[in-house]
């Protein structure tokens, strides 16, 4: 009991809902739900399509039926007119979870629970209101406002008979305070089947719309102007093809912003709009990101280059705080249509210390959307007409977007152009053996530091993007190859053949960035610079017939 008070207590005090559903609520918690996750998105209105996508949570079979408790005189359907309340709903709200939405005004402001309390509670709420609350939330509704309170309760099971019986005999039960005056079924201008329920509580008599979508039960009432809040309840309808019904993606309505940068240094990318999501990267200052939308409040900017459109971006969104002291809009990282002039040099040599930026445009000008290390060679495909700047062949940004144009300065502090990549450091005597078997081995993890995540395989970190570790390997022959994905691309820091110091990670002293290592072997090294190699895949590929085994211990700067 003291558990189910406190959920009450979150959901009245963190999302304020309105008398109508705090008995509802006090009802539904009751009948001991499951615990689940759920993420929700807001989205500028876009036609649907008939297809009813289905259900997001995979039903499991339910262990008590209880028998549908018939009214004594059945209630014909009724199909209610839409009221026309001079509403704009030009938003949609998705709760991807359920497989739910509705539409709503934009300017309306929603409150909901943080994911960590969503994932505890059995059931939960979502409430949009017209007008700002004042301090307290105890100034009350202005004349004309609305405030819509969406109550779900996840199961995947359900039918609308099933829970409407189930409803009934929560009412009917002796501990109850709640009254259950009637119900009249009818039918959303959605299609959607439901029902209207009539209660009395001792906040007094109330009403609210109870549904059943993808087998979990819903519930939508409001207080204040009616006819908004119906209005608003008739759109209530299961998510269509045309949506994103994947929980672990939030987009964004539509921006005007085509593009941000990054103002303080090392700004956090997490993969929702707020800093309860799992971190992502970080982002340097000076860089610049493009955007895809923005949340309803403004306050989070959506970031391109997430999700199935960028294989090699696992998370599946990025969101990045839209706080001024932190970002700031720019202009569209677009192609810049500039000439590129033929030159006869395959590649450039980047001698600047440390990282040298890399522009979208051959200007400074230009936004900064990726950087590369000193000491390695990359291959270019021209130059620009006043010959100040390279065209860089391929290049990626800070989320491993491919990006269609890339051009770094040939200033020669900077740049060196060569006739060919140039190989980094001293080779290995080892022949290249043609398409090698590529066996994962088996690695121990001894110790996780903030630069590694062992869900996403992500290297880098909020505090320590510096990265050390070492790798003992337990067999005694064999090739054993340390293989980054794109190297070139990531930046990566280098392999060492004995233990590296902070300056050594930051130089240009290390072997190869696809290192041969003969067996037998005592510890390799490999380390990552600042700003690189936070989104690289780390592959270890065994040469020899038997699987290998290894120890990773990590390792990270002061």
């Amino acid at each position: 009991m003291f558990r189910r008070q406190r959920l009450i207590s979150q959901l009245r005090y963190q999302v304020q809902p309105s008398r109508w559903i705090a008995p509802v609520i006090c009802a539904l918690l009751l009948a001991g739900c499951g615990r689940f996750s759920v993420s929700t998105t807001v989205e500028r209105i876009e036609p649907p399509t008939a297809t009813v996508l289905p259900a997001t949570a995979t039903p499991s079979p339910a262990t008590v039926t209880v028998a549908p408790v018939l009214l004594a005189t059945p209630i014909p359907v009724n199909t209610p007119d839409v009221v026309n309340t001079g509403l704009t709903l030009d938003a949609t709200y998705r709760d991807t979870y359920v497989g739910l939405a509705l539409d709503y005004p934009s300017d309306w402001i929603i409150t909901e629970l943080s994911a960590e309390q969503k994932a505890q509670s059995q059931t939960y709420a979502t409430a949009f209101q017209s007008w700002v609350s004042g301090p307290g939330g105890g100034d009350g509704i202005p004349e004309g406002g609305a405030k819509i309170d969406l109550g779900v309760t996840p199961d995947g099971t359900l039918t609308l008979d099933r829970a409407l019986a189930t409803l009934r005999e929560l009412y009917a039960r002796p501990d109850s305070d709640n009254e259950l005056l009637g119900t009249e079924p009818l039918t959303l201008a959605s299609g959607l089947p439901a029902v209207r329920v009539q209660t009395k509580s001792v906040f007094g008599e109330s009403s609210y719309i109870f549904t059943v979508i993808n087998g979990h039960q819903v519930n939508l009432g409001g207080i204040g102007d009616q006819a908004q809040v119906e209005q608003i309840a008739q759109t209530l309808r299961p998510l269509t093809e045309g949506d994103n019904a994947n929980p672990n993606v939030v987009t964004a309505r539509m921006t005007d912003v085509r593009a941000i940068r990054a103002v303080s240094d090392m700004v956090p990318v997490y993969s929702g709009p707020g800093e309860t999501f799992p971190l992502i990267t970080n982002v340097p200052g000076g860089f610049a990101l493009a955007v895809s939308g923005i949340t309803a409040d403004a306050r989070w900017y959506e970031l391109a280059g997430c999700g199935d459109q960028n294989p090699n971006r696992p998370a599946p969104a990025c969101w990045i705080s839209a706080d001024e002291a932190q970002t700031t809009p720019i202009r569209a990282i677009t192609p810049s249509e500039q000439p590129v002039m033929s030159t006869e040099q395959a590649a450039v040599m980047v001698v600047a210390n440390g990282m040298a930026p890399v522009h979208s445009g051959p200007a400074a000008g230009y936004p900064q959307i990726a950087q590369l290390a000193g000491g390695m060679s990359f291959p270019i495909t021209g130059q620009s007409e006043d010959g100040n700047w390279w065209r860089l062949a391929a290049c990626s940004s800070l989320l491993n977007e491919v990006l269609d144009e890339c051009w770094i300065s040939a200033d020669p502090t900077v740049t060196e152009a060569v006739d060919a990549l140039i190989p980094h450091g001293p080779q290995s005597s080892v022949p290249p053996q043609v398409d090698p078997p590529q066996r994962s081995g088996t690695v121990t993890i001894t110790e996780l530091p903030k630069c590694f995540n062992l869900d996403t395989g992500l290297v880098g970190g909020q505090s320590n993007p510096n990265c050390e570790f070492n790798l003992h390997p337990h067999e005694s022959a064999g090739t054993l190859f340390f293989e980054p994905i794109l190297p070139a691309r990531f930046g990566f820091g280098g392999v060492f053949p004995e233990a590296p110091s902070a300056t050594m990670c930051t130089g240009s002293q290390h072997l190869s960035s696809n290192s041969e290592v003969i067996a037998p072997l005592a510890t390799l090294y490999v380390c990552y610079q600042t700003g690189e190699g936070r989104f690289g895949y780390l592959h270890f590929l065994d040469m020899t017939e038997e699987p290998l085994t290894a120890t990773l211990e990590w390792q990270t700067f002061e």
